[in-house]
């Protein structure tokens, strides 16, 4: 579960997060049981369970982190990576829920089966419910079920894995897909918070211990005492191994979804990574990278267009170039208004962000962030009396988005729980031994 991420494709030193077959590989190898007494001694037993009451909670957090690796789901991310989003989701759900072959797009990823157990997964920060039966609670279950499936993507797989989920989630609309990962979050900030919290209440409860043992030693009056008093360190010691091990873990993992949350948002918004966080310092690196990301484009195997719904009908959102290639560098054809409706024939394979159109029997290609819903296109100025525009001017496009406030803070809560957990028992160690 310590796998570092690795640097590779455009992103350079900010790299995607560890491969799915890594993962498995690391997590098919068994891992030292963090709740197991050492060494099997009474006495290295009581000195661990000093703290019994504070590392719980980051032990079972540690054991739902493993469960989420152990899922049937890196031979179906494999494929689905090089596939793109939409087959990913049916390989995925399929091997991951073990509950129908899926088909293409949401009517197999969210079959009442699939929705059912996709909701049973213990995914830390989203509650565990039986799906509802009721057509009111169908829709909530769906969102559990997108929820679940996001997080297990971000913890388990690479970063534009995730973007493509969430974008595939928001109908490929990747504004939405940015609101949907300062959504999910949301969602994981408590969980982030509770680790800060429960990290420092360990720290505070290994202080306590070590206070105590530095008194006795002091005031040892013999060299029995002494003797004694130095095995007690050497045990007390690998208890707070083991208590930096848990934590570690925990906050490594957590450091993870602050990566995928943060870098993905840039992605989805074609910016970076320092203007995502605003300045502040990311909870998985020392600095903030000024790089602006973009979500990398499927492999040349899968280059086939993916197909717009039927009569799928958008408009404009702003003076729009129509190019030959889906390319910023492809040549102008010519410019649509503000306004003007678009009937979108597929999104291409090459960059999901560009649909292609038709003009005059020949292919072009408008960028997807240049479209929107019809009732999201700028209303024309009103006229004013004498025939005359008055009023301000309508609007260039959509408001911009909402600054991520619930990703930021939830790398500011990763940063806490290191420092206050971690951090600090990792000084405890020295001082005992010092």
């Amino acid at each position: 579960m310590k796998a570092e991420t690795k640097q590779h494709g455009g992103l350079h030193r900010l790299g995607m997060t560890a491969s799915a077959l890594a993962m498995a590989t690391v997590v098919a190898s068994p891992a030292l049981p963090r709740d197991l007494p050492l060494m099997g001694s009474t006495e290295a037993t009581r000195i661990l369970n000093v703290c019994a009451t504070e590392r719980a909670p980051l032990v079972e957090r540690d054991k739902d982190y493993e469960a989420l690796g152990r899922q049937q789901f890196f031979t179906a991310a494999k494929t689905g990576v090089a596939a793109g989003a939409k087959v990913m989701f049916t390989a995925f759900v399929g091997n991951l829920v073990q509950g129908g072959t899926g088909s293409s797009g949401n009517p197999g990823l969210l079959s009442q089966d699939n929705l059912g157990k996709a909701l049973s997964l213990k995914v830390p920060g989203l509650a565990s419910t039986p799906p509802t039966n009721d057509q009111a609670g169908a829709k909530n279950d769906q969102l559990k079920a997108w929820a679940a499936i996001a997080i297990l993507v971000a913890v388990t797989s690479t970063i534009d894995a995730y973007v493509r989920i969430k974008q595939e989630q928001s109908g490929g609309d990747l504004r939405k897909a940015a609101d949907a990962i300062e959504q999910d979050a949301a969602g994981q900030l408590p969980v982030g918070r509770l680790t800060a919290e429960e990290s420092t209440r360990l720290s505070e409860c290994r202080t306590r211990q070590v206070s105590d043992y530095r008194e006795r030693l002091a005031s040892a009056s013999n060299d029995k005492e002494r003797k004694a008093l130095k095995r007690e360190r050497g045990l007390l010691v690998d208890a707070l191994n083991k208590d930096v091990d848990v934590t570690g873990d925990v906050i490594g993992q957590q450091s993870k979804l602050a990566q995928t949350f943060t870098q993905g948002r840039a992605m989805a918004e074609n910016t970076s990574e320092a203007q995502v966080l605003g300045g502040q310092k990311p909870a998985y690196a020392e600095t903030a990278s000024t790089e602006k990301l973009t979500l990398p484009p499927p492999p040349a195997s899968v280059a086939s267009a993916v197909p717009a719904p039927a009569q799928t009908v958008l408009v404009t959102l702003r003076s729009t170039q129509v190019r030959s290639a889906p390319s910023a560098t492809g040549g102008v054809v010519m410019t649509f208004s503000p306004g003007r409706e678009v009937r979108p024939k597929s999104r291409s394979a090459a960059d999901g962000s560009w649909w292609e159109i038709d003009v005059g029997g020949t292919p072009a290609y408008v960028r997807g962030a240049d479209l929107g819903e019809p009732n999201a296109a700028p209303k024309p100025a009103a006229a004013a009396p004498g025939g005359k525009k008055g009023g301000k001017k309508g609007p260039s496009g959509p408001p911009p988005l909402a600054a991520p406030a619930n990703i930021r803070a939830y790398n500011q809560s990763i940063i806490a729980a290191r420092e206050g957990g971690a951090g600090r028992l990792k000084s405890l160690i020295t001082d005992i031994q010092s």
